[in-house]
């Protein structure tokens, strides 16, 4: 299935003026600083002023003691209600007031504006992080927010070594968007700023929607590739999208705005109302930025546990059978499994897209591929000692059903009242998009739901789960997209609380807590093309940007694929890859791999690795940069270099005495890296080439030689 692409939107902002200058400790630059394993303990240093004070010009003045020499000397806020922008003519001057390490800051308005107080809540007390929680209070119940914005404008936000060039990342909307690093050269700004329609755009999953110097959820910054970092955005998505766009429209003056929200979904303010909260973080690199901005998330968002944890260990059908899928097939490979990885945790059977008469129908099965349905199948891999899976897109209803034609009322209508029509790329068929506000549709959720886990399966792979955040109509008319499409998710988990909830073609913050897994990539095979390396690379690249959020929603890559045409090299970075995501499953016609091929994927130290279910995270986070690619099929071809950057190095803590480094070559060329093997794990005794089986001979700094499109696996022991 082709995946849809996001994209974000951007304004001009309001005055709040603020002067913020982020502190934090310098600390080591050393790879273990990066890894998830690795706490860094808090900085007692207090301001040597006040930390939040009104100026005597009715600014707002914001002070932390920068090390690193980060600082934002101007914040700026805008509101809009309905489609009208409001600004500082609308505010009186404000008042500060201190209880303990929370700093509120309280503006009035003019009569004429309809909000009549708007708060802004520091939180000061770490030096590395600083902490905002805008308030709303509208003047009469009903009023229509449809955007606010946090802006530091051109020349306001001093970083130490900015240039002409400024290191950014671009995080995607959703699963299968561009996640990477990319270059802002001056002159740039960012595309967004002058264009209110692309917010909403992006709502839509379009992969046209997709432009340099727009990130969704929250963004990253540092002058050099591995030097001080700021990470800044949204900490949870419970009722609006938040983007983050970066501009660099002269050499030295990077700007920023963060947005909350889009035009086309209000939010509707009856009473005091708390904004999506807000975070600006400081680390001395970036993959120290990001660990302490992920703890943020954390800490706002308990991840969704289960009491019997179930691994993803085991092989799904899509990426080789995808719709032309039969009972049979995986029938066969499960009795391949079983038969060949006996007793290493291969335990789940995912069967995917292909077994229903239609979308919409999901207890509905072909007979000629299917004979005695989903019943006979999860009856015959229980006995086998298989735990089942199962693939559906819950939201979306083929508008040729019965149920559709029968329940016009349960789907989203735009604004003139039409049902929404939803193709994706290459389908012959329309879906209308269930409204889980409507009584009905939990009502049927509800049962569809309890009666597959009745059915035994204990895994379900939700799929293009952005339809349900689409802005529209809904039978209650106050609730937003994203608060749709959270409900719609809480539905199901309620219906099947047993079960695990893989989200796929899934906005990434609105997930947290309602899946316990995400797909952090776009889609490695499509039908009807051959696996490629460009894909493993969009693959790795997504994944490992994403990597510090695998203890919130777990890292799903996509499946492993060693098959032909990809090269030996090729398939040692696939399943390299997979292992150290810590979600290894397996994608390929088992019953058809060569010895060659299935030796990678039993490997039994990629099988040790894969059973730590932890995610590596990249040591190189901006050490290769380039443009937004639109779409993976953009930079596709069935083989070759990709055009996007990708990280190179990865690293996993698994403990105290054994680390794993995998140094992938994603270039025509061989590559050199240098490894120092105690800076990665402390009082390391031995290095070995996993895939040569081979011990290195332990000095202070390793020269590595990698061939053109393969990987080298490094394990490190300490006594």
């Amino acid at each position: 299935m082709l995946r849809p692409w996001c994209r974000f939107v951007w304004v001009w902002c309001l005055p709040l003026l603020c002067w913020v200058a982020l502190s934090h400790c310098s600390s080591p630059t050393s790879p273990t600083n990066n890894n998830t394993n690795n706490n860094q303990p808090p900085d007692r240093r207090t301001p040597s002023v006040e930390p939040v004070r009104v100026t005597s010009e009715g600014k707002v003045a914001v002070v932390l003691s920068s090390a690193h020499g980060i600082s934002i000397n101007e914040l700026v806020l805008r509101y809009r209600v309905e489609t009208t922008w409001w600004d500082a003519s609308s505010l009186d001057t404000p008042k500060a007031s201190r209880e303990g390490d929370s700093i509120t800051v309280t503006w009035g308005t003019k009569a004429s504006s309809p909000l009549s107080q708007i708060q802004a809540r520091f939180q000061v007390g770490q030096v590395k992080q600083l902490r905002l929680q805008l308030v709303v209070s509208p003047r009469q119940a009903g009023v229509k927010l449809t955007g606010f914005v946090v802006r530091i404008p051109q020349g306001q936000w001093s970083f130490p070594k900015v240039g002409s060039k400024l290191y950014g990342l671009h995080h995607g909307h959703q699963s299968w968007s561009f996640s990477g690093a990319v270059l802002l050269e001056a002159p740039f700004l960012s595309p967004a700023l002058e264009d209110e329609d692309l917010l909403a755009k992006a709502s839509k999953g379009d992969p046209v929607d997709e432009t340099k110097g727009l990130s969704w959820w929250f963004g990253m910054a540092s002058a050099t590739p591995q030097g001080p970092s700021v990470v800044m955005g949204a900490t949870h998505a419970e009722r609006w999208r938040t983007a983050v766009l970066s501009s660099l429209a002269k050499a030295g003056e990077p700007s920023v705005d963060i947005r909350l929200g889009t035009s086309g979904d209000p939010l509707v303010l009856d009473k005091e109302t708390s904004l999506e909260p807000l975070a600006i973080v400081v680390g001395a690199n970036p993959g120290e930025a990001m660990q302490r901005f992920a703890s943020i998330v954390e800490k706002d968002n308990p991840p969704l546990r289960q009491e019997t944890p179930i691994s993803p260990m085991g092989w799904w059908s899509w990426n080789v059978f995808f719709d032309g899928v039969t009972a049979q097939q995986v029938l066969d490979n499960a009795d391949f499994v079983k038969a060949n990885l006996p007793n290493l945790g291969f335990q789940l059977i995912e069967l995917d897209d292909g077994y229903q008469t239609k979308w919409g129908l999901w207890e509905s099965y072909q007979t000629d591929k299917f004979p005695g349905g989903l019943v006979s199948l999860s009856e015959k891999l229980k006995a086998k000692g298989f735990q089942q899976g199962l693939w559906l897109a819950p939201f979306l209803v083929d508008t040729t059903t019965q149920l559709a034609k029968d329940n016009p009322s349960w789907f989203l209508k735009d604004l003139e009242g039409k049902l929404v029509e939803h193709r994706n790329a290459g389908q012959s068929f329309s879906s209308y998009i269930l409204d889980p506000t409507h009584p009905e549709v939990k009502t049927h959720l509800t049962g569809l739901f309890q009666r597959l886990a009745k059915l035994g399966y204990v895994w379900f792979k939700l799929d293009f789960l952005f339809t349900g955040a689409f802005q529209g109509k809904r039978h209650d008319p106050n609730v937003t997209g994203v608060q749709a499409l959270r409900l719609g998710l809480e539905i199901i988990h309620k219906a099947a609380p047993q079960a695990h909830i893989n989200l796929c073609g899934m906005p990434i913050w609105p997930g947290i807590g309602r899946g316990h897994s995400i797909r952090y990539g776009p889609d490695i095979a499509f039908k009807g093309l051959n696996p490629g390396f460009k894909l493993i690379a969009h693959e790795a690249r997504n994944s490992m940007v994403r990597s510090p959020f695998h203890r919130i929603l777990i890292n799903d890559p996509d499946q492993v694929l060693v098959r032909e045409p990809l090269s030996m090299g090729e398939a040692r970075v696939a399943a390299t890859l997979g292992a150290l995501t810590g979600f290894y499953t397996l994608g390929d016609d088992l019953t058809k791999l060569s010895k060659e091929r299935f030796a990678l994927v039993s490997n039994a130290t990629l099988l040790e690795i894969a059973k730590l279910e932890q995610s590596a995270v990249p040591l190189d986070w901006f050490g290769a940069t380039g443009d937004v690619i639109l779409s993976p099929v953009v930079d596709l071809g069935a083989n070759g270099t990709p055009a996007t950057a990708v990280p190179s190095q990865y690293f996993l803590k698994a403990s105290d005495k054994v680390a794993y480094l995998g140094l992938f070559n994603w270039t025509d060329k061989t590559q050199s890296f240098s490894v120092k093997p105690a800076e990665l794990l402390p009082n390391v005794k031995t290095v070995q080439d996993v895939w040569k089986s081979q011990s290195l001979q332990l000095n202070d700094s390793l020269t590595l030689e990698v061939p053109t499109h393969d990987v080298i696996l490094l394990k490190l022991s300490a006594p």
